[in-house]
């Protein structure tokens, strides 16, 4: 009857293995990082062109302007339902807030959305309504933001984006970045409304 040999790891090959896990663990654990931080950079540039997509279709089927105000000091994007009087709601919703407000939008804005599409008298009583309210990902900011419509000269004031029912907008350029120093630029054609997005090359 022949004997059957069993062979086991010794310690000096557990540890060995050990070793080789760790060591792989430490290359890779910066390209997950990285790939992650990469991910949140894509979902800030698609939070943006949603937005503006969002707030030109809602022009075009409402035939009334539609505003974005840019945030740069929160990071945020809010649609603003305007209504017929837009030189008087623009100069509103371009005046900032006090410090302690989470969006810049004026007194008489309602956030309540059921009110946008239930109340047929918001209109005759010519109040601007609060829509949409996007946040870029925690950690991604506004590097940059540049559009057709001048900027208030006031500290803390958000910048205005104008859609209108034709189809036309004001353009902007707007360049949002990681803590990486990674960044996109999205430009939108006031003409077509066509929106690109250019990632810099790290």
């Amino acid at each position: 009857m022949t004997r059957r040999t069993q062979h086991g790891f010794t310690l000096i090959e557990i540890l060995m293995v050990v070793a080789i896990f760790v060591l792989i663990a430490g290359i890779a654990a910066p390209m997950f990082a990285g790939s992650y931080a990469g991910a949140k950079l894509r979902s800030g540039a698609r939070a943006v062109v949603m937005t503006h997509r969002y707030a030109r279709n809602m022009a075009i089927m409402r035939q009334r302007p539609v505003a974005i105000l840019v945030n740069e000091r929160l990071s945020t994007f809010e649609v603003i339902l305007l209504t017929g009087r837009e030189s008087e709601t623009l100069t509103e919703l371009a005046r900032p807030a006090g410090a302690d407000d989470m969006t810049f939008a004026m007194a008489s804005v309602t956030n309540d959305t059921d009110t946008v599409t239930t109340n047929a008298d918001a209109a005759a009583e010519d109040r601007a309504t609060s829509d949409l309210l996007k946040g870029l990902p925690e950690g991604i900011r506004m590097d940059s933001f540049e559009c057709q419509r001048p900027g208030s000269e006031e500290a803390d004031a958000p910048r205005v984006i104008v859609y209108y029912p034709s189809g036309l907008s004001d353009g902007f350029t707007l360049r949002i970045a990681d803590d990486r120093g990674r960044s996109v630029e999205i430009t939108a054609d006031p003409l077509t409304g066509e929106i690109s997005t250019e990632f810099a090359e790290e």
